[in-house]
């Protein structure tokens, strides 16, 4: 009878064994097929089906992190509730809270505690097992390509609990299953990525109003709309398999092949990074397009590939054409202005309409603003500084988000190195993942502009010359007739009535004959000093000077010049008594100003002569009462050929005040001129000794 008992015992066992193991293949079964690319939703299913499978209280996931130190729960199922605990999500147990379990998982083998209390691994755990009531744990370490990343975790509670083998072994398979969904959830993470970047890559390439062609060594194989347009194509079947050259003209501008070319610009992109040139393509009717060409090597799917970024410069080599037309004074700035006037390399980026924000940006953005790709995604153009004025920001986005797209659009932007640059932007709106972006282009013309201001100056410095030699022309007919006729005059007179003439006459005549070649020798050697001057053959020769007698010798020079015309009052109580000075240039700058002083005031009136030290330097003071220098006129004092429009029929050249500019400068001082129209006028020069 009893062994009747215990074979049916023993039968009964064996049944209740295999109805177990086929629940559990049955259950691993169903993980196997079902999607784990939602590793969250995966982790949850596994934990439901293992605790209703074991009648397990709690089960959970955790996750290894910092280095294998820390421990934390990404998914723990209730069976009680039948429903995952949100608020347990994220607690951690670190290595110094238990180090032995730590240990234990290294291992590599399912931690088994029987009695939690009692196993060395889960012991140290008292205060976390007691406060949930668990008495038995079984946790299976889980594998990634050989490492250990995080546990399966049963914790049963109530009585002690013996696991069984098989329990050992279906916990091991589930933890297995765990291991799958993280590399399938991690493998579908990356396509997700991928098919995101290509989407990204294809709005860009559709989407640019700039012309992209993709070909590899067997021709071309793709290509975007616009460089479809810009040859007239209107498939891209018309051109798939052909190659560059075929496309363009068999002759280019230096005079190579085209076939010959290519390869050669083809080479240099693929040693180099890239390649820029200009090129010549034949659109669909036969016509030549000038173009420039940005030439990138690429991979795709293991692929080398050329990308052709192409920009039609007919309109700049026609501007070109022109500038080569213009007249010889203007061929140097015309070729600064070419240069300036090519085309910059192409910045582009993509960004959010509803935040700004950059989702990417091209690597000649990234050289442009000076910031690694890392530090320009995820920030807007407001955060990374690149506007100059927020007005034009807030304007161009209000302008786009009205009209769609938007084309050259002149702004000012400012790279992170602080230097300003005057960008033409071209922007469209494209739709990403169905939220609508910004696809904007940017070409810096700030060379450009560069080389049209400096075409505006030298304009400016031909119109100035020009006049200058009106002026001079105008001065030359002018000052020098007066004097000629007078020589000629006497001359006459002299020829034909010397021997009728007395002594007093004919020394009259000869005397003004003095006189006036001693005018027109001066009004040469204005000129030529001047020419002087701009030539850079004058310097400042300092050496030791005995001021007192240089200026007193100098009054009475002038004063003998003019015909004692006016007094010359001279004043240097306080001048020093040697000066390193130029008594060449104190000669000009002194002649000229008292020369004026009594030139422009009344017979009679005094001129005042005051100089004055001042530490290291002189104050040379020059005062008259004369007609002083009408407003209009003071601007343009130290300009040649000018003068005042009140001077009447007092004789001048219009170079003495520029000539005392010009002996100032060198010398190192400063002048300055006030006056006052009727009343007369007070020149200040100081200089350094």
């Amino acid at each position: 009878m009893r062994s009747n008992e215990q074979l049916k015992q023993a039968e009964e066992q064996l049944r209740k064994h295999g109805e177990q193991v086929q629940i559990h293949r049955d259950v691993l079964l169903e993980l196997a097929r079902s999607d784990k690319s939602d590793l969250e939703k995966a982790l949850r299913k596994i934990c439901a089906l293992s605790a209703a499978t074991l009648e397990v209280a709690r089960v959970s996931y955790w996750s290894l992190q910092e280095n294998n130190s820390v421990i934390s729960c990404e998914v723990l199922y209730l069976l009680s509730s039948e429903s995952c605990d949100q608020q347990f999500k994220g607690a951690r147990l670190g290595f110094s809270d238990c180090p032995a379990y730590f240990e234990a998982l290294a291992d590599k083998r399912p931690i088994v505690a029987d009695r939690v209390l009692m196993n060395p691994a889960t012991s140290c755990l008292e205060n976390y097992l007691r406060s949930f009531g668990i008495s038995s744990m079984l946790d299976a370490p889980v594998w990634v390509r050989g490492e250990v990343v995080g546990v399966l975790c049963h914790e049963h509670i109530g009585p002690p609990r013996d696991w069984s083998a098989e329990e050992i072994d279906f916990v091991s398979a589930l933890a297995s299953m765990v291991s799958l969904a993280l590399e399938e959830s991690s493998r579908a993470r990356s396509e997700r990525l991928l098919r995101e970047s290509e989407e990204k890559f294809r709005a860009l390439f559709e989407g640019t109003s700039q012309a992209v062609v993709l070909h590899d060594k067997n021709g071309i194989f793709d290509a975007n709309p616009s460089w479809l347009q810009l040859l007239g194509y209107s498939r891209l079947q018309d051109v798939i398999g052909k190659s560059p050259a075929e496309v363009s003209a068999p002759i280019q501008p230096g005079g190579e092949r085209a076939d010959t070319l290519e390869k050669r610009y083809i080479a240099h992109a693929l040693s180099n990074g890239s390649a820029r040139f200009e090129w010549v393509v034949l659109h669909r009717d036969g016509a030549e397009i000038p173009i420039e060409v940005f030439l990138t090597p690429i991979q795709l799917g293991g692929r080398q590939l050329i990308q052709a970024v192409c920009i039609d410069i007919s309109v700049r080599k026609q501007a070109e054409e022109e500038l080569r037309r213009s007249e010889a004074r203007l061929r140097e700035s015309e070729a600064r202005f070419s240069t300036a006037f090519r085309a910059s390399p192409v910045l582009v980026t993509i960004s959010r309409l509803s935040d700004g924000t950059f989702i990417e940006a091209n690597d000649a953005f990234v050289r442009w603003i000076g910031l690694s790709h890392e530090n320009i995604v995820g920030h807007d153009s407001r955060e990374l500084g690149i506007w100059v004025d927020l007005n034009d920001r807030a304007k161009f986005l209000s302008d786009l988000q009205r009209h769609g797209s938007l084309s050259e659009v002149e702004c000012q932007l400012l790279s992170h190195c602080g230097s300003v640059h005057t960008m033409l932007l071209t922007a469209d709106l494209i739709e990403i993942n169905r939220e609508p972006h910004m696809l904007v282009s940017g070409l810096d013309i700030t060379q450009r502009k560069q080389a049209e201001a400096e075409l505006l100056r030298t304009l400016a410095r031909e119109k100035e010359l020009g006049q200058l030699r009106s002026k001079f022309v105008s001065m030359v007919s002018h000052e020098f007739r007066t004097p000629l006729a007078i020589i000629q005059s006497s001359a006459e007179i002299l020829d034909d009535y010397l021997d009728q003439l007395e002594k007093d006459e004919r020394k009259d005549h000869l005397q003004s004959i003095r006189k006036n070649t001693r005018r027109m020798a001066a009004l040469m050697e204005e000129t030529l000093l001047i020419g002087s001057f701009d030539a850079g053959k004058m310097e400042f020769r300092p050496s030791p000077l005995e001021l007192p007698s240089f200026v007193r010798r100098l009054v009475d020079e002038v004063h003998s010049a003019t015909h004692q015309r006016c007094p010359i009052e001279l004043f240097h109580a306080e001048m020093p008594a040697t000066a390193q000075a130029d008594g060449r240039l104190l000669r000009h700058i002194f002649t000229n100003l008292l020369t004026n002083a009594v030139k422009y005031s009344d017979s009679g009136r005094a001129v005042h002569f005051e100089i004055v030290g001042d530490g290291t330097d002189i104050v040379c003071t020059i005062r008259d009462r004369g007609i002083g220098i009408p407003e209009p006129d003071r601007e343009w004092l130290f300009n040649a050929f000018h003068r005042g429009q009140n001077v009447g029929d007092r004789p001048g050249t219009g170079l003495g005040l520029i000539i005392v500019k010009r002996c100032v400068d060198l010398h190192g001082g400063t002048i300055k001129v006030d006056s006052k129209l009727g009343e007369g006028t007070v020149v200040t020069v100081r200089l350094p000794i």
